[in-house]
């Protein structure tokens, strides 16, 4: 999730995880406190293979690796209008962790295919700058 490749949305290949029932909690470390002003998550949807948004995105920051501050969370709704790119940018902020939490849509629900199974998550880059 981050090679610095983002997933085609026309072709679900390896630059797509895909998470069956699962939520995504990404934690990456930079080394040492650093300036943010843009962090990225790509994700799909693509309902007749199952795969739908997540019902939610959060990032988060933290200095320390315990506490952490919210920057935002984008609803499935938010998600869905920006088709899967979910984008924070803001005022500079500093810190050495970055948190992303990504949950899962769940069961599908009824008159969408797949309906009453679960669903897949796919996310492909997080792009931090």
């Amino acid at each position: 999730m981050v090679n610095g490749v983002k997933g085609n949305v026309q072709k679900f290949g390896r630059d797509w995880l895909g998470f069956w029932e699962k939520d995504i909690e990404a934690l990456l470390d930079l080394g040492s406190k650093q300036p943010i002003t843009h962090l990225n998550l790509g994700t799909l949807e693509s309902p007749s293979s199952w795969i739908y948004y997540p019902k939610e995105v959060t990032f988060e920051i933290s200095t320390d690796g315990i506490h952490f501050q919210a920057l935002q969370s984008f609803s499935q709704k938010e998600i869905r209008e920006a088709k899967g790119a979910i984008d924070w940018k803001g005022k500079k902020v500093k810190a050495r962790f970055i948190k992303i939490k990504a949950i899962n849509n769940g069961i599908i629900q009824e008159g969408n295919p797949g309906s009453g199974n679960g669903s897949w998550l796919f996310a492909d880059e997080i792009i931090v700058e």
